[in-house]
């Protein structure tokens, strides 16, 4: 039997965290430690091959907060800075996989990495601990095959940015659809939506998670 696959939201927040700096309203002001986010990003481990969605700029901070040691692979939804500006921080995952990691993302996204973070991609750069990838653009109407895990990327509307929410699949079982960052959700990723199990999607007011209407 497949190990049960375990989703941990490492951050919920917008694009600047909850609290903001010098923000006065009631939820930055908030004692509860609820109203104290980091930016969206999710771990995901099926037991075979565990993978991160995004990489903020709190990432090391998020993973040592949620017990994360082992990361084989990264998909990203998009470019924007809060999605994409911890990609530094996934040098330790590649001195304690030993090899490269692979990144998945649009064009656009891994056109942005490679000018971003330049010496990840950079073979003729030989120094010790350094962040090394290898990346991959999305499938055109395909899915990805991480570990036990089938995952559709799905094209979303987010402002000119090209975006992408997944659907997590295992065994034919809609298992999760994370959509973080969209304003609207087209009619093609609604229908490969329909049946999933658990819905996790971003709002204006941080990341909610229910079952799909």
């Amino acid at each position: 039997m497949a190990a049960p696959v375990r989703v941990t939201v490492l951050g919920s927040g917008t694009s600047q965290g909850v609290p903001m700096i010098g923000c006065p309203c009631a939820v930055c002001r908030s004692p509860d430690p609820r109203d104290r986010r980091t930016r969206s990003s999710l771990y995901v481990d099926d037991g075979v091959l565990p993978f991160l969605i995004d990489t903020t700029p709190e990432l090391r901070l998020q993973c040592l907060a949620a017990g994360v040691s082992r990361v084989e692979a990264v998909l990203f939804t998009h470019n924007h800075a809060d999605h994409v500006f911890g990609y530094d921080d996934l040098r330790r995952f590649c001195e304690a996989n030993g090899r490269p990691l692979d990144i998945y993302g649009s064009p656009e996204t891994v056109a942005l990495l490679r000018q971003t973070f330049s010496y990840a991609f950079d073979t003729s750069i030989q120094v010790p601990h350094y962040v090394r990838t290898t990346p991959h653009v999305f499938p055109p109407d395909a899915p990805l095959r991480l570990g036990t895990l089938t995952v559709w990327p799905l094209r979303v509307v987010h402002g000119r940015a090209e975006t992408h929410g997944f659907l997590i699949e295992r065994e034919g079982r809609k298992l999760l659809a994370y959509i973080p960052d969209a304003k609207e959700i087209p009619e093609a990723a609604r229908a490969r939506l329909q049946g999933v199990e658990l819905a996790i999607t971003w709002t204006a007011c941080g990341t909610t998670s229910t079952p799909p209407t």
